[in-house]
């Protein structure tokens, strides 16, 4: 009967290293790894559990940010612009320092258009008839004409007198219209703030009278 007994215990307990399954091994999930949008950019996530699934109203791209050239951008300033001038041209008589009556006619609107903050620029001018040294002579009297004329009908801005004899012709001389179109004295109203003496174009006789 003892025997039965110790068979019984023998049969129902279980040996330290009998008695334990063998561990299992884990079974590895796999990973799906994918791009999702979040946070405002772009970012590597499980597709299983934390890649945002975009809807209709998804930000999918992040706005783009402007390029730069390392460069701070400026307004673009335009360079500053001369002051406005006005010209005008007072035609002679041939060979005379003498105003046609269209002349005399466009001397009395210059005097008209005169402002106080006005420098006046004067130039006289011939036709390609005769010599180069009474050309010259005869535009600084058609100059000074005009610059007398003002002054007499109560002109008393800053007045520049210059002559430009055989030169700077508007039309050509081969016909009697043309040379009559070169017979002149051009009149430039410009305002006070341009600098008189700055004025380095003309390479003849030139004298300010004021």
């Amino acid at each position: 009967m003892m025997m039965a007994v110790a068979a019984a215990l023998l049969t129902g307990c279980s040996w330290p290293w009998l008695g334990k399954d063998e561990p299992k091994e884990q079974s590895q999930k796999t990973q799906t790894i994918d791009i999702g949008w979040g946070g405002q950019e772009w970012r590597s996530c499980d597709v299983e559990e934390t890649c945002p699934k975009p809807t209709p109203k998804t930000v999918l791209l992040p706005a783009l940010r402007p390029q730069t050239t390392g460069q701070t951008p400026f307004p673009k300033i335009e360079a500053a612009r001369p002051a406005l001038a006005v010209a005008h041209k007072v035609h002679f008589k041939f060979a005379q320092a003498v105003p046609t009556q269209d002349g005399v006619d466009r001397l009395t609107r210059i005097q008209q258009e005169i402002r106080a903050s006005h420098v006046i620029h004067i130039t006289g001018h011939t036709d390609d008839i005769g010599g180069s040294r009474v050309n010259e002579r005869l535009a600084l009297r058609r100059a000074a004409f005009v610059a007398a004329w003002l002054k007499r009908h109560g002109i008393r801005n800053p007045m520049e007198v210059e002559a430009k004899g055989k030169c700077c012709y508007l039309a050509p001389n081969d016909t009697e219209d043309g040379r009559a179109a070169n017979r002149r004295v051009e009149v430039v109203l410009r305002e006070r703030q341009s600098n008189l003496a700055g004025n380095k174009s003309s390479t003849t006789k030139k004298e300010i009278v004021r």
